[in-house]
């Protein structure tokens, strides 16, 4: 994909009004790191609980001045950004483009139920009710490459701690009544859990003016660079990069330099709907999302690019399965 080299206007204006500022704990670095440890063994194990995309995520650090903007646009009522002449929300579609998360099945919700068993036992007191990240790495780093149902539990709840659900280094332990059978794990909806949390922070920041926001904020930066034309970071030069958290280059900052209020947004500045490219189309969790909102013209595009790519046309010889997919869904693009 070719780099772009134009610089939003919009992006580079003085702010005529300081925003209040926001902070939080959530940062990539600790996950990336565990995640380099991993054995084949236990990304695989992780994979079939439907958490396998977020593994090729790399480290990556946030925008503070930038969300902060964005974050100021958001209308607790309407539960959508105001932007330009409208209002924009976080899709399921979104969440599952920029993070490869399954948004069909079962709902992830976190009610009042009996201190369980699970939670006693990943260390949970009973009146507070939260995990600690640093006991879960510590019980990671004595699993070492050992592939277990434990292994597996562990670093799911520390996943969801530090990436899915960030607040203050603990995470809740009630997130465990969801992973006890690991069969089942990836018939929950987490990609709407995602967007649900972080909507609950944004609330909290507009409403009661707090100034700590947890929650998946690496998902609502990513986002914003894939809705609006202001402060992008460079797309990273890959033909096919998915989920598209992975192709934004965070390290050329570039396009950082300054931000604008999001109300002074031009409306061909906003991509209202995100639309799944062709390679896209042949994931699963894509076609699965695109089935729950009832887009039946992208499934139909997503069965012609899947019918294009098994017939024998496009199939070249001496390549590998993903640099096939890759050569298919261009071609599907093209017709």
């Amino acid at each position: 994909m070719r780099k772009s080299t134009r610089l939003s206007s919009i992006g580079l204006r003085q702010v005529s009004e300081p925003v209040k500022s926001f902070r939080t704990r959530f940062s990539l670095t600790s996950f990336a790191k565990r995640v380099q440890r991993l054995t084949e063994e236990q990304r695989s194990a992780i994979s079939r609980t439907g958490f396998g995309y977020l593994l090729s995520v790399p480290n990556q650090s946030l925008n503070k001045v930038f969300l902060t903007e964005v974050i100021e646009a958001w209308n607790c009522e309407r539960r959508a950004f105001e932007v330009g002449s409208g209002e924009i929300s976080m899709s399921l579609l979104d969440v599952a483009l920029i993070l490869g998360l399954p948004v069909v099945g079962n709902p992830v919700v976190l009610e009042e139920e009996p201190f369980s068993d699970w939670e006693e036992l990943y260390g949970a007191a009973r009146g507070k009710r939260k995990v600690t990240m640093a006991s879960l790495e510590a019980r990671l780093d004595s699993l070492g490459e050992i592939v277990s149902d434990d292994f597996v539990r562990t670093f799911l709840l520390y996943t969801i701690g530090t990436f899915l659900s960030s607040n203050d280094g603990k995470v809740d332990s009630r997130y465990l009544s969801f992973l006890g059978n690991l069969d089942n794990v990836s018939r929950f909806s987490w990609g709407a859990a995602v967007v649900e949390d972080l909507c609950q922070w944004l609330d909290k920041r507009k409403e009661n003016n707090v100034q700590y926001v947890g929650g998946c904020l690496i998902f609502l930066q990513t986002w914003s660079y894939e809705h609006f034309d202001i402060a992008r970071p460079y797309l990273q030069d890959h033909d096919l990069t998915f989920p598209r958290v992975c192709r934004w280059d965070n390290k050329s900052n570039q396009r950082q330099r300054g931000t604008s209020r999001f109300k002074d947004l031009h409306d061909d500045q906003v991509i209202w709907k995100l639309q799944p490219t062709a390679g896209e189309l042949q994931i699963q969790i894509i076609k699965e999302a695109l089935e729950l909102l009832g887009d039946n013209k992208e499934l139909q595009r997503a069965e012609k690019c899947a019918s294009s790519a098994s017939t024998s046309t496009y199939q070249v010889p001496g390549v590998d399965s993903e640099l096939q997919l890759s050569i298919s869904s261009k071609v599907c693009g093209e017709e």
